[in-house]
C-alpha cells in the first residue's frame, strides 16, 4: 500500500512537473510572437511614412543620406522597445529592470567576448564565404558611424537582451532563452552571412549579460564589433575572406586552428555557464 501511495506521489508529481513545463513553453512561445509581430509592424510602418511622405532622407541620387539612416533607425528602435515593454508589463504584469550594474565595465570580460568573437568569426568565414551575400547600401559619414557604432549596440542589446532575453528566461531557462534571441538577433540583420555572425554575437553577450549581471558588457563588446566591422566596409573588405585580408604572410592554417579550438572552448564555457542558471533573474556571484 504504502509503495503504491509513493508510485502515485511521483507519477502526481511528474504529471504536474510536465504541464508547468508545457505551459512554460506557452507562454514563451506567445512572448516570442508577440515580439516578432512588434518588430516587422514598427519597420514596416517606418518604411512606408519615410518612403512615401518624408522626402529629405533621400538624396540626389535617390539613396538614403547619411543623416536619414541615423534618422530611420531611431524612428524604429524608440517605439520597438516601448512597444516590447509595454507588452511585457501588461501581459506579465511586472516589466523586467534592465541590469545595468558597474560590474560590466569588466576589461577582463570585455577582452574574452570580443576575442571570442572574432575568433568565432575567422573560424566561420570559410562558411559565410560560400553564402551570397545581400547588396544592402549603407551611406558614409558622421551619423550613419554614430548610428552603427553607439545607437546600434545599445537599442539592440537593451532591447534583445534587457528585455527579450530577460523575460523568456523566467520561462525557459537562460540557454533556451540565448538562442532563441541570438536566432532573431540573426534573423533581423538580413544578410546571410551576417546571420551567422549574429547568431554568434547573440549567444556571447547573452553570456555576458547574464554573467555579469549588467547589460554595459555585451553593449561594449557590440560597439567594439560594429567599429571593426564599419571599418571593413569602409575599406571594401567585406566581401573578402579573412585570407584575403589578412595577407599572404600569414599562415592561414595555424589562424584557423587557433581559431577554430578558441571558438569551441570559448563556446564550452558559454554553454556550461547558461545552462547552470535556472529559470528568473539570478545574482551573477551566485555561479561561479
Amino acid at each position: 500500500m504504502q509503495i503504491c501511495v509513493i508510485v502515485g506521489r511521483n507519477h502526481h508529481h511528474m504529471t504536474t512537473m510536465k504541464k508547468r513545463t508545457i505551459n512554460r513553453i506557452g507562454v514563451a512561445g506567445v512572448d516570442i510572437f508577440a515580439f516578432v509581430v512588434i518588430y516587422l509592424l514598427v519597420q514596416l510602418a517606418v518604411s512606408f511614412i519615410f518612403a512615401n511622405y518624408v522626402d529629405w532622407i533621400y538624396g540626389s541620387d535617390g539613396k538614403v543620406t547619411d543623416y536619414g539612416f541615423f534618422t530611420i533607425y531611431l524612428c524604429s528602435m524608440v517605439p520597438i522597445l516601448l512597444f516590447t515593454t509595454r507588452y511585457e508589463s501588461r501581459r506579465h504584469k511586472y516589466s523586467t529592470p534592465v541590469m545595468s550594474s558597474w560590474r560590466g565595465f569588466d576589461p577582463t570580460a570585455i577582452l574574452w567576448g570580443f576575442i571570442l568573437l572574432a575568433c568565432a568569426s575567422i573560424a566561420l568565414s570559410p562558411i559565410k564565404m560560400v553564402l551570397p551575400p545581400t547588396e544592402r547600401a549603407m551611406p558614409m559619414g558622421g551619423w550613419t558611424l554614430a548610428t552603427v557604432c553607439i545607437l546600434a549596440p545599445i537599442f539592440e542589446e537593451i532591447i534583445f537582451r534587457g528585455r527579450l532575453f530577460s523575460m523568456l528566461h523566467r520561462s525557459v531557462g537562460a540557454l533556451s532563452s540565448a538562442v532563441i534571441t541570438a536566432l532573431l538577433f540573426g534573423l533581423v540583420h538580413g544578410d546571410p552571412r551576417v546571420m551567422i555572425d549574429g547568431f554568434v554575437a547573440g549567444m556571447i553577450f547573452s553570456f555576458l549579460y547574464i554573467r555579469k549581471g549588467s547589460i554595459i558588457a555585451p553593449i561594449l563588446v557590440h560597439m567594439c564589433n560594429n567599429a571593426i566591422a564599419y571599418a571593413i566596409m569602409i575599406l571594401s573588405y567585406q566581401d573578402k575572406s579573412a585570407a584575403q585580408i589578412l595577407g599572404e604572410s600569414v599562415d592561414m592554417t595555424i589562424v584557423y586552428i587557433v581559431s577554430v579550438v578558441v571558438m569551441l572552448v570559448g563556446f564550452a564555457v558559454v554553454i556550461r555557464t547558461l545552462r547552470r542558471y535556472g529559470r528568473g533573474v539570478a545574482e551573477p556571484s551566485a555561479i561561479p
